[in-house]
């Protein structure tokens, strides 16, 4: 983010930008947050929907106001969220706006890359595979944020229910296992329902709470399956075999299986065939 310390090729040139890619839910948007907070710079965040203009022309000179802001404001991130929805790959448009929508993202990536105070671009989406190329090469850095693993699950559901009275019969660790496929905005949701259907309560310093227990969760795990389609899994997986192969390669293993990433959600089973008890 700063030249201050830069020197050789990197006080010369610069990463112009870096895309957060995977399936939904998986914390790509509070992941900018915390670089734009680490960093000390102001985060300009936008999605997809807001760029997109009613008329020709429109959203060309928004997507330049957007870069102009953030050269003001440096150190700053210019964040937009669903960027395949703005950006889509040229090869599937027919239409003349929509590729000069693209063509002005380009320029000002090209053009404020050799300011001393150009805003970095941050993208995220959830279907990569359907950015442009020409895109993708402005944002060399690609960071995929897969599905939370068998420990990274246990200590999400600990996050969530800490401030939560749970019976003995309530074991992260097991409910851990039953979510494999799971994002972490799937278990979030997991734990909401539980709580909503919860019926026990206990008092606690003066004060009446709930009482969670197991079968609060089970009644909760019939009506919260996982959102993260394997379409969208195996998509995710293509495109990081051309872009991003070392995403690939599994650095913790898993608890059903071996192997990347992709492949242990692609093969992850179904609630119902699950036998944990």
């Amino acid at each position: 983010m700063s030249k201050d310390s830069a020197y050789g090729i990197l006080k010369r040139g610069r990463i112009a930008g870096a895309l957060l890619y995977g399936p939904p839910g998986t914390g790509k948007t509070q992941l900018a947050r915390i670089i734009s907070c680490e960093c000390n710079a102001a985060l300009i965040s936008v999605s997809g929907a807001e760029l997109n203009r009613k008329y020709v022309g429109e959203t060309e000179k928004f997507v330049k106001a957007l870069f102009k802001l953030g050269q003001m404001l440096y150190p700053s991130i210019v964040f937009i969220d669903e960027a395949d929805s703005i950006f889509p790959s040229r090869d599937r448009i027919t239409l003349e706006y929509d590729r000069s929508r693209i063509n002005q993202l380009l320029t000002e990536m090209d053009g404020f890359v050799q300011s001393s105070n150009a805003p970095f671009t941050l993208l995220a989406t959830n279907f990569p595979q359907h950015l442009d190329h020409a895109v993708l090469r402005r944002v060399p850095s690609l960071l995929h944020l897969g599905l939370p693993l068998l420990e990274t699950r246990k200590r999400i559901f600990d996050l969530y229910l800490c401030q939560e009275i749970l019976h003995d019969d309530v074991d992260t660790w097991i409910l851990a296992r039953k979510t494999h496929g799971y994002s972490g905005s799937d278990i979030k949701n997991l734990c909401v329902q539980a709580a909503l259907g919860c019926r026990t309560f206990v008092t606690r310093e003066g004060k009446r709470m709930r009482h969670l227990r197991d079968e609060h969760f089970h009644d909760a795990l019939r009506r919260c399956s996982s959102t993260v389609s394997r379409t969208s899994l195996a998509e995710i997986h293509d495109l990081a075999i051309e872009h991003d192969p070392h995403s690939l390669v599994a650095t913790v293993e898993d608890e059903v299986d071996k192997g990347g990433i992709f492949e242990r959600a692609l093969r992850a089973p179904a609630l119902q065939d699950m036998d944990l008890d």
